[in-house]
């Protein structure tokens, strides 16, 4: 036996490597058998088709992953060889040989010091390939009071829905008996119990899913959630941020493998709202809460029977704690009538009129202020826009009328506001963009003008 090179269909030479010498036989001396896939015998059978068109799904969602992360280093270097990489990536998955790879822990210090793991762009592809489909189940289950994540909705969306159901409970804020309870769970990621998920999201799947590649698609989700990142994670920030600022409750270090999510992936954010589907059913099962609205684990509830709602909350939160091991927090709670107002993620609300919340309208102040003292145009400019069209969303006409005026006494010749004070606008001579479109412009214009004399003068 030896290594093999071929001349034609019926003629090849081998190599023996016992002495080295070289034959130039017929295939059927060689007794050796050529290694062929059966797609390249018959490439048109149901098998290969159905293989092909998997592998097609998969580029789909990479397609779909790499447009918002091809700024990354990480996702461009991956995207020099991206296609041959996914179609390996492909193969795992369909061969159950797919391991998912360690990704990077990191901490953030605003709005809270937080933890967060962030995925390689090759484990990305699974994640995005698999929500492609889940998202089309979870939209037919989920109730209306789940906003985060979904098309469509989100916070901006959850705070006005609050409005228009304290409206719609009051018959236009005639009634007096409306009581707004504002809840969140302690820890609520890092306490997620993942058999809990899987099995929710398992038996969705099974009712609701009627799509290729189901048993792809069950075991590769059950592999995402059960995956422990905290292991292999490489840690970019320092240690000490951990101990220091990261309580254990809220680490996915101080857990177990059943126990947490890693906040910052997406299947992650879609477990999130699993649990808070089944949290739901648990509330409303007691029949004290009218109407519920939540942004992934802050929640406002209506109710009407201030007594009877106090008189059945240690029972609810008993029974959560029990069935989906999540907590209410001890602190973060408010139970008043809707007269006084309510908060709700980033925003509040009072007799009809929606306002930004204390930190939204501080952090503004804060990166404006920063901004005009070093002079940055273009920071400023995209701070401000990113502040502005939050702050145009409430009742801030005064405020975002005092910012302006600040700004445009910084860079009031280099930018200008429009009338109703919702974004900031760079003159031409100093937009860049501008700029080069106005050079095309005029070197178009030169180049016709020379065609036109060349052809007179022909």
């Amino acid at each position: 036996m030896g290594p093999s090179n071929q001349y034609n269909a019926t003629n090849a030479w081998n190599v023996n490597l016992n002495n080295g010498n070289v034959n130039n036989n017929t295939k059927t001396n060689g007794n050796q058998v050529r290694l062929v896939s059966e797609f390249c015998l018959n490439p048109d059978t149901p098998a290969a088709r159905y293989f092909l068109d998997f592998v097609s799904s998969v580029l789909e969602a990479y397609v779909k992953c790499i447009k918002t992360k091809i700024g990354n280093p990480n996702a461009a270097f991956y995207a020099l060889r991206g296609i041959m990489s996914t179609l390996t990536l492909a193969e795992d998955m369909w061969n159950d040989t797919y391991e998912i790879q360690g990704g990077i822990a990191f901490t953030v210090r605003l709005p809270v010091w937080r933890e967060c793991f962030a995925a390689t762009l090759r484990d990305r592809i699974p994640h995005d390939w698999v929500m492609m489909r889940e998202e089309l189940i979870f939209e037919q289950v989920f109730p209306d009071a789940i906003t985060a994540n979904r098309k469509g909705r989100g916070t901006l969306a959850a705070i006005q829905m609050v409005q228009d159901k304290i409206f719609q409970y009051t018959d236009g804020y005639t009634r007096d008996d409306l009581w707004v309870f504002s809840g969140d769970f302690r820890g609520y990621f890092m306490n997620i119990d993942k058999r809990c998920v899987v099995d929710t999201v398992l038996g969705l799947n099974e009712k609701y899913y009627r799509g290729p590649f189901a048993d792809v698609l069950d075991r590769i989700y059950a592999q995402i959630i059960y995956n422990c990142p905290q292991k292999t994670a490489i840690r970019r920030s320092p240690l000490r941020t951990w101990t220091d600022h990261i309580p254990p409750e809220k680490s996915l270090y101080s857990q177990d493998r059943w126990h947490g999510l890693a906040i910052g992936n997406l299947p992650s954010q879609w477990a999130a709202c699993v649990i808070m589907m089944l949290v739901l059913d648990v509330m409303l099962r007691y029949g004290v809460i009218l109407d519920i609205v939540t942004s992934m684990d802050d929640f406002i509830a209506l109710v009407r029977d201030k007594e009877a709602f106090l008189k059945a909350l240690p029972d609810m939160e008993q029974e959560l704690k029990d069935k989906l091991n999540v907590t209410l927090h001890p602190v973060k709670r408010n139970l008043q009538h809707y007269t006084k107002g309510w908060k709700f993620v980033g925003g509040k609300g009072r007799n009809g009129r929606l306002y930004a919340s204390d930190r939204i309208i501080r952090r503004a102040r804060a990166k404006i202020h920063y901004c005009c003292k070093v002079h940055d145009l273009e920071s400023v400019y995209k701070s401000v826009n990113s502040y502005f069209g939050i702050l145009c969303k409430f009742c801030t006409f005064k405020l975002r009328k005092e910012l302006s005026e600040k700004i445009l006494a910084e860079f009031g010749k280099e930018l200008y506001f429009d009338g109703q004070l919702t974004k900031c606008i760079l003159r031409k001579k100093c937009n860049r963009r501008e700029q080069v479109k106005s050079s095309i412009r005029l070197a178009r214009t030169k180049n016709e003008k020379h065609l036109i004399y060349f052809r007179n003068v022909a």
